[in-house]
């Protein structure tokens, strides 16, 4: 009996795509963990301390770079009622995300040096910020597709031209230490978004609109604003650390346990991703909604708990991975670990913010937790070291699953949808 029930669940999760976008995120987002423990164990531990704070700095201003739209296109794909729309619309949010990433980009040369990072990631930092171009048009792609619900479709392009990103950057690493690491990474992605518009060359209608050109910018902004504030939350005690310490070596001991943590919350995003579009769609449909999304949430419970535990048992084996340097790295990942659940479960309900058109609800929270986050590193680091960058992860993320959930109850009671949703002119509905 317990065979045939879970032949069946595997059996719709593939039919629907969980597994294909759990893959394709291992691929994709995943690629870059993977690439830094290969990097982890290729190079010092103070190195990879670097590339922790290049990558947290890349998290963080990946999604506003672009304007949002690596988002807002599956929103506005899933709503679309015709396929010219759709074309017309992916060629509006491609031109947004080019042009406004290539002006972040410009504006980050003069900014940057003022950060007060070492002069080691600072220019670092200067160089692997032109990425934001091309990994802004790759995902802003792989959503489109999303969107139109081709999980299967993500998943494998994913897979086929990240393995080639991978063996770039592994390269690099090996060649040339360090510097061979970024211009790795600064390849892989170039060749991912070359081939992606390979792909979708016959996807689009270039119409230049400017009434819609508006519209996504302004959903973009609230879109950039929620998920930069949703990065800092995640992403920014490893710059804080940086600039706190001034030791690269205890950085590289954080990231490493990070980088597993984040790992394992892969799973999670691989279920978001999937229920974003069901969500979108229900959108306006509050019951309906709560009733896919509450069956999500406990299921999604039920795989991370023993994913912790599990992760809580063997940390020890880290330092088969990644060697006995990185030994401190075990008693940060046990701490870490608590942090899992709660991550998910903030994961899933940042999605259903996103679905009912409130990124702004999703933003007020984050901006707690930042406030919350800080506090909490300065307040812990100077007693407990990189431990209490440990403990401040996990009570922030209790934080934001709780604030979460209070800000949609409030959403749900007070607005119930009446005018507050965010909408979207179609070019077909404003010609």
């Amino acid at each position: 009996m317990l065979t045939a029930q879970l032949k069946t669940l595997l059996s719709k999760l593939w039919h629907i795509g969980i597994l294909h976008m759990f893959l394709s995120l291992v691929f994709v987002q995943g690629l870059a963990l993977t690439t830094q423990f290969a990097v982890a164990r290729l190079l010092s531990v103070e190195d990879f301390g670097v590339v922790r704070v290049v990558e947290a700095f890349l998290s963080i201003g990946l999604v506003p770079a672009g304007l949002g739209m690596t988002s807002v296109i599956v929103k506005v794909i899933a709503e679309a009622n015709d396929a010219e729309t759709r074309r017309r619309t992916f060629f509006h949010t491609l031109l947004l995300t080019g042009l406004f990433s290539a002006f972040v980009c410009v504006v980050l040369q003069l900014i940057i040096p003022l950060f007060g990072f070492t002069a080691q990631v600072t220019n670092f930092l200067l160089f692997m910020v032109w990425m934001f171009v091309p990994m802004n048009l790759s995902r802003t792609t792989i959503n489109y597709f999303q969107g139109l619900k081709q999980i299967q479709r993500v998943a494998g392009v994913n897979i086929l031209f990240s393995l080639a990103a991978f063996v770039l950057v592994v390269v690099g690493a090996v060649a040339g230490d360090l510097g061979g690491w970024a211009w790795g990474r600064f390849l892989g992605q170039i060749l991912f978004a070359l081939m992606m518009f390979w792909i979708i060359r016959h996807a689009i209608t270039v119409h230049l609109d400017l009434q819609s050109l508006r519209s996504l910018a302004r959903l973009g902004i609230l879109v950039a604003f929620a998920f930069t504030v949703d990065s800092i939350a995640s992403s920014a005690d490893v710059l804080y650390l940086e600039q706190m310490l001034s030791d690269s070596r205890q950085v590289g001991y954080y990231g490493a346990a990070g980088i597993v943590i984040t790992g394992c919350l892969l799973i999670a995003s691989a279920v978001s991703a999937v229920a974003f579009p069901y969500f979108a769609e229900r959108a306006s449909n509050p019951q309906a909604l709560f009733s896919i999304a509450r069956t999500t949430m406990l299921r999604l419970f039920a795989v991370m708990l023993p994913v912790a535990l599990v992760l809580y048992l063997f940390a020890p084996l880290l330092t088969l991975i990644l060697g006995d340097s990185y030994t401190p790295s075990i008693d940060l990942l046990r701490i870490m670990c608590w942090g899992i659940v709660p991550s998910a479960g903030m994961l899933l309900l940042g999605t259903w913010l996103l679905a009912i058109g409130r990124p702004d609800g999703s933003a007020v929270v984050n901006l707690i937790a930042v406030v919350v986050n800080f506090g909490l590193i300065r307040l812990l680091v100077p007693g407990m070291g990189v431990n209490g960058a440990a403990i401040a992860f996990v009570v922030t993320t209790l934080a934001r699953m709780i604030l979460c959930t209070l800000m949609l109850l409030w959403i749900y009671r007070h607005t119930l949808f009446q005018g507050n949703q965010l909408k979207l002119d179609h070019p077909d509905h404003t010609a």
